[in-house]
């Protein structure tokens, strides 16, 4: 027996920061979206000449302004026909600014 999930088409999807929570409970950037492309995704190709697919969204973000050795907190939020659905919260951490030297 075979047995086949479809997940659907990616209606749309966003990108969400925040900063970590403080002693205090805030946040420091507060929780924003960075990141929402247009466009729709799908995994399967076009099943007949009459389909004009929607051309597929960007699928990289560059984060810019965040501060060097900082850790901030990323969420994906991603909705198709099923429904809409949260990725839990990850953390990434900022490395070292580049230096900027003038001549």
């Amino acid at each position: 027996m075979i047995y086949v999930i479809f997940l659907g088409i990616i209606i749309f999807y966003e990108l969400w920061i925040r900063g970590i929570e403080e002693d205090d409970g805030t946040r420091d950037p507060p929780e924003y979206r960075i990141f929402h492309p247009a466009g729709s995704y799908s995994p399967r190709p076009t099943q007949s000449p009459q389909e004009t697919p929607f051309p597929p969204p960007a699928t990289n973000y560059t984060v810019t302004g965040l501060d060097p050795y900082t850790e901030y907190e990323f969420q994906v939020i991603s909705q198709n026909e099923l429904g809409k659905a949260a990725s839990p919260w990850a953390v990434g951490r900022t490395l070292a600014s580049c230096e900027l030297y003038y001549l």
